[in-house]
């Protein structure tokens, strides 16, 4: 009996270290692609501007949906690839926006874009898209990177908010 009763706290301790080791760990959750390059986009143009940015929500949001409401499932644009909001002083771009490149980014591109040399160009073209000079951009006064995975695809989108003179 004692050899039991020593056998079962035995069992009972080891049971109790396995407890203490389940869901240990700090591990985020893996980021999809499309968060993977929203992060990317959103360093890469602080970097080219100089600035120190956060990924604006709402204009996060405005971005996904202008991808969502613009690129079909096959990567077709339905609509062109700028949108304008006058009134609230909202540009909003989906990249690529040379259409006679393959619309969408993959996997190992959405990687890369962690290299300075294809982010910088990146942000370039959006300057370009969007006819933004020096002194636009410095008017700039929130950014919003959205991105939505369509397929094996990632459709990228810029929103950004300049400031008006009073």
């Amino acid at each position: 009996m004692k050899m039991l009763k020593k056998m079962a706290a035995l069992l009972l301790v080891g049971v109790m270290a396995l407890a203490l080791l389940t869901a240990c760990g700090d591990e985020a959750p893996a980021k999809s692609t499309a968060e993977q390059a929203e992060d990317a986009m959103t360093i890469a143009i602080n970097q080219s501007l100089e600035a120190d940015f956060k990924n604006d929500e709402t204009l996060k949001n405005l971005a996904r949906k202008a991808i969502a409401d613009r690129v079909e499932e096959d990567g077709k644009f339905k609509d062109g690839f700028m949108v304008v909001d006058q009134e609230n002083k909202v540009m909003c771009v989906i990249f690529p926006a040379d259409r006679s490149t393959a619309l969408g980014f993959t996997a190992d591109q959405v990687a890369q874009m962690k290299d300075p040399a294809f982010t910088k160009a990146f942000v370039e073209s959006f300057r370009n898209a969007s006819n933004m000079d020096d002194d636009d951009v410095k008017k700039i006064n929130a950014i919003g990177v959205g991105a939505v995975t369509k397929g094996d695809k990632t459709y990228i989108a810029i929103a950004v908010k300049v400031k008006t003179a009073k």
